[in-house]
């Protein structure tokens, strides 16, 4: 099955435990994106919900583009008082990779 949204395909259709090419991660706390940073990524993209998990891509999200990634990782800094590195933002691929890195900063 393709996923009409993204084109990509989904579990149903493609190698089992895969989505796009990618592992799927397993559902828990590994795999997903704290209330608090998805309310500040939407709030900043002015999207009433979307589902953003670890392994969501800034490109899936509705009007995340080159121009807003610097306004949410700015809007992520002052929400939970943090500063990012040019290349600790180079570095994420994805949602996960964002959650990560704010986790390693608030410790």
């Amino acid at each position: 099955m393709v996923d009409k949204k993204f084109g990509r395909k989904t579990e149903q259709e493609g190698e089992p435990g895969k989505v796009d090419g990618r592992k799927a991660q397993i559902r828990g706390v590994a795999g997903m994106i704290k209330p608090d940073l998805k309310r500040v990524i939407l709030q900043e993209l002015k999207l009433d919900d979307w589902q953003i998990e670890a392994e969501t891509l800034a490109a899936e999200i509705p009007g995340w583009d080159s121009l807003s990634h610097a306004s949410i990782i700015l809007a992520v800094e002052k929400a939970f008082g943090v500063r990012f590195s040019n290349v600790e933002v180079l570095k994420l691929n994805n949602l996960g990779d964002l959650q990560r890195l704010l986790d390693s900063k608030l410790q």
